[in-house]
């Protein structure tokens, strides 16, 4: 029975290298291991923990089988607890490893589908601000699955130039990100700069040579602009003439004056334009 205690003891978390190789491992620093464990722990490490409960689970087996057969009543009362404990506490193991195996895949499988949605980058140009922000929000930062330090990694990724700046000593923590989406949005959520950036945007428009493609992108430009700005709660519906004066300067003057010509002497109308 002095074998048998040995082993039973061993695996409970007591060595005994009479009995047991010095490269072996029991229960106990397992168990440590195990919780330590995170998304940088390698597979192949996991994969060999579970392989060597295992085993222990099939020496406990074997041994309790032999241990049955030659025991008296009174010794396998007497270890009869052990054996439930120790078979237990494998078990448990073996789900934990497996819960953690789990979990680990389903992280990469989340990894791959927003690596498939391919979100936008935002290198700190105002006008791209809400877009960036609405997408990033939705997908990323209400996004319960993903945890905080995964939504640091996506935020570092996304951000480029002037933007990468402001989070660029932010720790890849679920605390360092609430800190750097923080910082970011007190400076980007700026309404002030964001209509500026638009109506910039249209104004510093080179004049557009007089052909189609030309006269498309000014009409494309005011359009952009007009409904960034209608989105914005910007009473624009008024601002005709001041937009089609602004679209004038950006037309060659022979273009300026054959759509003139076609005017009455009255307050000109943006959509009159642009159709």
């Amino acid at each position: 029975m002095n074998k048998f205690n040995n082993h039973v003891n061993y695996l409970l978390g007591q060595r005994h290298h009479d009995q047991i190789g010095p490269d072996s491992k029991n229960i106990i620093p397992i168990q440590t291991e195990v919780i330590a464990w995170d998304a940088n722990t390698n597979n192949g490490t996991m994969k060999m923990t579970l392989d060597t409960v295992k085993e222990f689970r099939s020496k406990v087996n074997g041994l309790q089988d032999s241990f049955d057969e030659v025991a008296s009543t009174a010794e396998m009362a007497q270890h009869e607890p052990t054996f439930d404990t120790v078979s237990a506490s494998l078990q448990t193991l073996i789900a934990a490893i497996e819960d953690v195996t789990i979990a680990r895949q389903q992280s990469r499988d989340q990894t791959f589908k927003f690596e498939k949605l391919k979100l936008p980058t935002f290198s700190g140009d105002f006008s791209e601000w809400q877009e960036f922000s609405d997408l990033f929000v939705q997908a990323i930062h209400n996004n319960g699955n993903i945890q905080g330090g995964a939504k640091m990694i996506y935020l570092k990724e996304a951000l480029k130039g002037d933007a990468a700046t402001i989070i660029a000593n932010s720790p890849s923590t679920a605390a360092g990100y609430s800190e750097a989406w923080k910082k970011v949005e007190q400076r980007y959520s700026n309404k002030r700069e964001i209509i500026f950036s638009h109506l910039r945007k249209f104004y510093q428009l080179k004049v557009q040579p007089d052909t189609s493609i030309g006269i498309r992108k000014i009409c494309d430009t005011i359009n952009e602009c007009v409904r960034s700005l209608t989105i914005l709660k910007v009473e624009v519906d008024k601002w005709d003439v001041i937009m089609v004066f602004l679209a004038l300067t950006k037309m060659e003057e022979e273009t300026k004056k054959q759509w003139l010509l076609t005017q009455a002497n009255d307050i000109p109308v943006l959509s009159e334009l642009l159709d």
